[in-house]
C-alpha cells in the first residue's frame, strides 16, 4: 500500500504542473558552457561514412545518471550483466556472451570523433559509500595534431562491491583509441576498442532470510570460487574517397611520386626549361572572365569541400539500430524558405564544406578485425547450485571457453544530393567460432577447441528521398548469399512527414535471420547442445507522432515473431515455432514551467505467451527537477544548480534469471520480481567547468519491506549515498 501511495503522490504533484506548462516556453535551457562552443565538435560516422553531429556528452543535468542498469534486470551492482524490461530496447551483440554488457561496451557505433582547436580533456569520477563500494572513472582526451589529423583516447574504468559482500566482485575496463584524417578527396576514420569484464560470480544469495529478516553484514552466495572473464578487442577503419571531384588525373600521382623520390633539381624538367612568369606580367586578357589569380589562400578555401558532410538528417528513428540516434539538421537538408534567404551566403565555407555544391559521389570502405573470448572458471562444479545440471567434462573443476574472431571488408558506392541518397555495396565477413571440444579423453584438455569457419557474403542497398525537413523516405535492404548466414534477409524502411510543427513517422521492417551460432552449437562442463535451429522471422511496424507544442510523443509498435529463440527454464536454447505477438504502446510527456522541468514516460507491453517471453505489463519513468542559476555581481560568476528526484517502476512479473556458467539470462517461472519503486533524490551544481552531484539512491527503501530484488536472489541495495565530480580542460 505504501508503494502505491508513493507512486500516486508523485504523479499527483507533477501532472498539474505539466498541464499548466503545455504552452510554456523553456526559459531555463541547458546552461551555457564553453564545452558547447565551436572549439570542440563531436560526431559519429554512420554506415554511409557520413558525419552525424552530436552534442558533447558533458551535460550537467544528467551527470547523476551514470549507471545504465537502472530500470533494467541486473545483479544489483554497477557494471554487471543487465537486460532491459522493454523488449525493443534490448540490444544484441555479435558475440552472444557479451550481450548482457552491451550498454557498457566501447564499439565502432558508439565512437565519438572529435575536432578541437585546443587539446581537450574530460574527467569524471563517480563513487558510493563504503558499504556499497562502487567506482567509475571516465577519462577522455583529444587533440588535433594539425588541421586535418585528430587523435584521442576514451577510457572507462569500473569496479564495484555489493553491500553484503566482503570483497570486490566486479572490475572492468573499456578503452578506445580513435583518430581521423580528413582531406579532399580522401578521409579516414579509425578506432581501436579494448573491452574487458571480470566478474566473481556469487550465484545469488543462499538464504533470502539473511536479507529479508535480520540483515547480515555479509550474506553468503551460492557460489564460492567462480569467475567469468570476457574480452573483446576490435579495430575499425572507415575510408571514403570522393569520385565526383577526383578523377585519376587530379590525384597527381606522378607528381607525388616524383616529389618523394627525385632531387629537387630533377623535378619535371620540361617546366624548368622556362623560368616562371611573374604574376604581374600575365596579361589580364589571357585569363578567362571571372578567373581568380592563383592565390594559395583562395585555393585552400576552395579545397575545403569535406567528402563526409554532416548530412542527411533523419527526423525519424529508423528500425535499423545503427541509425536510431536523432541527428540535428545540417546543411544538406535545409528548409526551402530559409535556403532562399541565404542564397547570398551559399558560398560561405564551414567544416562541412561548401554549401553551394551538395552533390556527392564517393566510395566507402569499412575494414574491421575483432576477437572475442569468454572464460568461465569454477573450482567446485559439484556445488548445490549446479546439482540439477550434469557434469560433462570434469568433476574437479570447470574451465569453459568460447571464442569468436571476425575479419570484415565492406565496400559501397554512394551518390547523394540535396534530395536523394542512393548506395549499393558488397560485404564479406570471415567468422571463426570455437568452444571446448566435446571429444575429451580421460584427462580433460581445455585447450582442445572445436572450431568452425564461415564466409558470410552479402549484398546491400539503400535509397533515401527527402524534401527539406518536411518529408523523408528511407529504405534499406541486405541479403546474404553464402556462409553461416546464407539466406538471411533484412528489409526496413520509414516515412516521415511534418504536419505543421508536428512530425509523423511510420516505420516497417521484415527480417529473416539465422539464430546466433552459440544458440545452435556449444559445449561446456555443464551444458551441451548441437542443434539446427530454424531461421527467425520478424515483422515489425511502428508509428510515432511528435506533438511539438505539447512536448509529447505517442508511439505504437506491433510485432510478429516466428521461431523466437531464447534460453528456456533449463538454460538451454529453445525455439517457439508459433507466431509470437507483441504489442507495445508508449507515451512520453516533457514539460517546463518556469524553472521546473519534468520528463514522464509510460510504456505498455502485451504478449500472449509469458512462458516464452515474460515482460512487465507496463514500465514507468518519471523525473522532476528545479533548476536555477545564481549570478554573483561582484565576481561576474555563475553557479548552475539542479535539485530533483527520479522514479523507476514496473509491476511484479516473472523476470528472467541469471546463469553464471553461461553469463546469460534465461527464463524462470518460480519467482516474481518488481512492484518496488526505485526512488532517488539528486542535486547537481556547476562552477565554470567543474560539475558535482550528490545522489540518495533508493530512498524509497525506507518505506518498503525488505523484499526488493533486481533479479531472482540478487538484492537491490538499500538507501545509499552516491556522489561524483567531473572536470573539463582546454590546455
Amino acid at each position: 500500500m505504501n508503494k502505491s501511495l508513493l507512486l500516486l503522490w508523485l504523479i499527483t504533484i507533477s501532472w498539474p504542473l505539466g498541464l499548466l506548462a503545455q504552452q510554456q516556453v523553456d526559459t531555463t535551457a541547458q546552461p551555457t558552457d564553453t564545452l558547447k562552443a565551436p572549439k570542440v565538435k563531436t560526431w559519429q560516422i554512420n554506415e554511409m561514412g557520413e558525419k552525424q553531429r552530436l552534442p558533447m556528452d558533458t551535460s550537467l543535468y544528467d551527470s547523476h545518471d551514470f549507471n545504465p542498469a537502472l530500470g533494467q534486470i541486473n545483479l544489483g551492482q554497477l557494471g554487471g550483466p543487465m537486460k532491459h524490461h522493454l523488449y525493443h530496447q534490448r540490444e544484441k551483440s555479435a558475440f552472444l556472451f557479451l550481450t548482457p554488457y552491451h550498454p557498457l561496451l566501447q564499439t565502432r557505433e558508439s565512437t565519438r570523433y572529435i575536432k578541437t582547436r585546443y587539446p581537450f580533456t574530460f574527467l569524471k569520477y563517480n563513487t558510493g559509500e563504503e558499504k556499497d563500494g562502487e567506482a567509475r572513472l571516465r577519462a577522455r582526451h583529444s587533440q588535433n595534431v594539425n588541421e586535418k589529423l585528430n587523435v584521442g583516447v576514451d577510457a572507462n574504468l569500473l569496479a564495484s562491491k555489493k553491500f553484503y559482500e566482503n570483497d570486490r566482485t566486479f572490475k572492468s575496463h573499456f578503452i578506445e583509441l580513435f583518430g581521423s584524417y580528413e582531406t579532399v578527396p580522401y578521409s579516414v576514420f579509425a578506432n581501436v576498442n579494448i573491452n574487458k569484464v571480470e566478474l566473481k560470480e556469487q550465484g545469488g544469495i543462499q538464504d533470502r532470510q539473511d536479507f529479508e529478516g535480520d540483515l547480515k553484514r555479509v550474506i553468503p552466495g551460492r557460489l564460492d570460487n567462480a569467475k567469468n572473464v570476457l574480452k573483446n578487442s576490435s579495430l575499425h577503419v572507415v575510408h571514403t574517397l570522393s569520385l565526383k571531384k577526383t578523377s585519376l588525373s587530379k590525384l597527381n600521382i606522378f607528381k607525388r611520386i616524383d616529389e618523394q623520390t627525385l632531387p629537387s633539381d630533377q623535378k619535371d624538367s620540361l617546366r624548368q626549361q622556362s623560368p616562371p612568369m611573374p604574376r604581374d606580367s600575365v596579361p589580364k586578357d589571357s585569363l578567362p572572365p571571372g578567373h581568380q589569380p592563383a592565390d594559395s589562400l583562395y585555393q585552400s578555401s576552395q579545397a575545403r569541400d569535406s567528402l563526409v558532410r554532416d548530412s542527411l538528417y533523419r527526423e525519424q528513428r529508423s528500425v535499423n539500430t545503427s541509425r536510431q540516434a536523432a541527428i540535428p539538421p545540417d546543411s544538406v537538408r535545409q528548409d526551402t524558405a530559409r535556403a532562399k534567404d541565404q542564397v547570398g551566403q551559399e558560398e560561405k565555407k564551414s567544416d562541412t564544406g561548401s554549401q553551394a555544391d551538395q552533390t556527392r559521389f564517393y566510395a566507402y570502405h569499412h575494414l574491421s578485425l575483432s576477437a572475442n573470448n569468454k572464460k568461465y572458471n569454477d573450482g567446485n562444479p559439484q556445488s548445490d547450485f549446479y546439482s540439477r545440471f550434469p557434469i560433462l567434462i570434469d568433476s574437479t573443476r570447470t574451465r569453459d571457453r568460447a571464442q569468436q574472431t571476425s575479419f570484415r571488408n565492406e565496400f559501397k558506392l554512394v551518390y547523394a544530393n540535396r534530395f536523394a541518397e542512393l548506395s549499393t555495396g558488397i560485404d564479406n565477413n570471415l567468422v571463426s567460432y570455437s568452444y571446448v571440444s566435446p571429444d575429451q579423453g580421460e584427462v580433460p584438455d581445455y585447450d582442445n577447441l572445436k572450431k568452425r569457419n564461415y564466409n558470410n557474403l552479402s549484398l546491400n542497398a539503400s535509397l533515401s528521398l527527402f524534401q527539406d525537413t518536411a518529408f523523408s523516405f528511407d529504405a534499406r535492404g541486405r541479403y546474404y548469399l553464402s556462409g553461416f548466414k546464407g539466406g538471411d534477409l533484412y528489409l526496413d524502411g520509414s516515412i516521415s512527414k511534418s504536419i505543421g510543427k508536428n512530425m509523423l513517422t511510420i516505420e516497417g521492417s521484415y527480417q529473416r535471420y539465422e539464430p546466433n551460432y552459440f544458440y545452435q552449437h556449444y559445449h561446456s562442463n555443464h551444458f551441451h547442445w548441437d542443434k539446427r535451429l530454424a531461421k527467425i522471422r520478424e515483422i515489425q511496424a511502428a508509428g510515432h507522432f511528435r506533438l511539438s507544442s505539447w512536448k509529447t510523443t505517442f508511439t505504437f509498435r506491433p510485432s510478429l515473431i516466428r521461431n523466437y529463440t531464447y534460453l528456456d527454464t533449463s538454460a538451454t536454447p529453445a525455439q517457439n515455432e508459433q507466431e509470437l505477438e507483441l504489442l507495445t504502446a508508449s507515451l512520453q510527456k516533457d514539460f517546463t514551467l518556469w524553472k521546473f522541468h519534468s520528463t514522464n514516460k509510460l510504456v505498455v507491453q502485451y504478449t500472449g505467451q509469458d512462458d516464452v517471453l515474460s515482460l512487465p505489463l507496463y514500465y514507468f519513468y518519471h523525473r522532476f527537477a528545479f533548476r536555477h542559476t545564481f549570478h554573483f555581481e561582484i565576481t561576474g560568476g555563475k553557479l548552475h544548480t539542479q535539485v530533483g528526484w527520479s522514479l523507476y517502476y514496473t509491476p511484479s512479473y516473472q523476470t528472467d534469471d541469471y546463469m553464471p556458467a553461461l553469463g546469460m539470462f534465461y527464463r524462470q517461472d518460480e519467482e516474481s520480481i518488481g512492484d518496488t519503486p526505485l526512488f532517488n533524490l539528486f542535486a547537481n551544481i556547476q562552477i565554470k567547468r567543474t560539475r558535482l552531484f550528490v545522489k540518495l539512491y533508493h530512498l524509497s527503501s525506507y518505506i518498503q519491506t525488505r523484499d526488493y530484488y533486481t533479479a531472482p536472489r540478487y538484492p537491490m541495495s538499500p538507501m545509499m549515498l552516491k556522489f561524483g565530480v567531473s572536470w573539463s580542460f582546454y590546455d
